[in-house]
């Protein structure tokens, strides 16, 4: 088997939540590091189950196949969760364009997609980073007035 339908996307992945881990701590500290930690753990589900479906609509739309469904999601989750870590250790004027180049980079590489299908892969992942956002907020505000 190659490398990239499982190893890859697996360290990408486990990469990626160490990183959010640790941004979590560094943000809020020990003592508050449960809450912070709690919304990326609901950010992160809500981004890798929406984006998972987003990206197979597109995929059916284009005509195009991930492969088999278990490896298809362990990619689309580490290219959902590996930028979005990556992100979280940069400045935010400069974060969001290595995210974009990451997530490109990573679409090409793990699907070998097109010009086309990348640029239609990457509308839905912006989307569904926005959705998830909202969600989450709405989740959080929802927890902490209830």
């Amino acid at each position: 088997m190659d490398a990239k339908e499982v190893k890859v996307p697996a360290v990408l992945l486990a990469i990626g939540m160490a990183i959010m881990v640790a941004a979590g701590f560094q943000e809020a500290g020990a003592e508050g590091a449960t809450t912070v930690l709690m919304g990326i753990g609901i950010w992160v589900a809500i981004l890798v189950a929406m984006g998972i479906v987003a990206l197979f609509l597109v995929a059916a739309v284009l005509g195009l196949s991930f492969g088999p469904a278990s490896h298809a999601s362990l990619k689309l989750a580490a290219i959902f969760v590996f930028p979005a870590g990556i992100g979280m250790l940069l400045p935010d004027g400069f974060g969001w364009l290595v995210e974009l180049v990451l997530y490109v980079s990573l679409l090409i590489y793990l699907f070998e997609l097109e010009g086309k299908e990348v640029i239609f892969c990457m509308v839905a992942i912006w989307f569904v980073r926005w959705v998830a956002v909202i969600l989450l907020a709405a989740i959080m505000a929802a927890t902490l007035a209830g």
